[in-house]
């Protein structure tokens, strides 16, 4: 047994009968026990794989401006590298994403101060910049 109050006999009825009637029974909607269609959620069903394959490429499009501004600057703050690939252009989130991506690819490495270097190439963290490896 549940105990859960139970709704007096009849109270369904008596709510669909005041919902059908007065004010209430223009209210904007498709109604109860009414489905609804848009056939325009049926064309874009298939474009998820596109949408999501050409974010890939943005991503690796700004994963290689990093990696190129890193390897002509050398090692270089945060700040200045964003402003350097115009990362605030790309939209919220997306400079650090592509940063991180960098990291974990090994195309950019995290300093202790907050700074990024190349990992290889003119400018490395472990020598000067243009030295022979």
């Amino acid at each position: 047994m549940s105990s859960r109050p139970r709704s007096p006999p009849g109270w369904t009825g008596c709510r669909q009968e005041r919902e059908r009637t007065g004010a209430r029974r223009y209210r904007p909607g498709t109604g109860p026990g009414s489905t609804l269609f848009s056939p325009g959620m049926v064309g874009t069903a298939g474009t998820a794989s596109r949408t999501s394959a050409m974010a890939e490429q943005r991503l690796d499009n700004e994963i290689e401006q990093i990696t190129h501004a890193l390897q002509e600057a050398g090692p270089t703050s945060r700040d200045r590298l964003e402003q350097a690939v115009g990362g605030r252009s790309w939209g919220p989130g997306r400079f650090r994403r592509a940063l991180r991506e960098s990291a974990r690819e090994s195309r950019a490495k995290g300093l202790a101060n907050g700074s990024y270097a190349p990992t290889d190439g003119p400018g490395r963290p472990d020598g000067a910049p243009g030295a022979p490896p």
